[in-house]
């Protein structure tokens, strides 16, 4: 298995226990819903595209998928991509709530916009807005942890 594969897997695993891959059609759309949801404010910030972009070649995707991402315009409507991954979309759930989530602050601004538009694809999925409150609590968390952590183990000073 290649390094690129291996390292996709470990992420997956890590992040959420998948025991194995994702079918690269499915990755695809995946990634294109949480590209959508991060335009929700009507434009896609280019740290935004890029997050999306670099988790889902983190997670191992193939060149194809990112060259897809790179040149993707994010104008679809979110109800037609899930609609063509119907019924797996309906697993994508509550992780895709919280990476869409992750994708629209990459650009340290989640706007309204972007929150409604996140609502939405978590109504469409059956999800409440008590749950994506819980989960976007839950992402203000991660970066102040994230943020704890750098400072503690590096300082002021960070190597790269």
């Amino acid at each position: 298995m290649d390094a690129h594969k291996v390292g996709g897997l470990w992420l997956l695993r890590e992040m959420w226990n998948f025991p194995s891959g994702v079918p690269e059609n499915e990755r695809l759309d995946y990634l294109k819903t949480i590209m959508v949801c991060a335009k929700g404010d009507g434009e896609l910030a280019p740290a935004e595209k890029e997050w999306v972009i670099g988790y889902g070649a983190a997670c191992g995707a193939e060149q194809s998928t990112v060259d897809a991402l790179e040149s993707y315009e994010a104008d679809e409507d979110v109800g037609d991509i899930l609609a063509r991954n119907m019924p797996v979309a309906e697993t994508w759930g509550r992780v895709a709530i919280f990476d869409a989530i992750r994708a629209s602050s990459a650009d340290e601004k989640y706007r309204d916009a972007e929150k409604a538009r996140i609502r939405r694809m978590a109504d469409k999925l059956g999800i409440s807005d008590v749950v994506v409150s819980a989960i976007e609590a839950l992402n203000e968390e991660e970066q102040a942890m994230k943020r704890k952590r750098i400072g503690i183990v590096f300082g002021d000073q960070v190597p790269y």
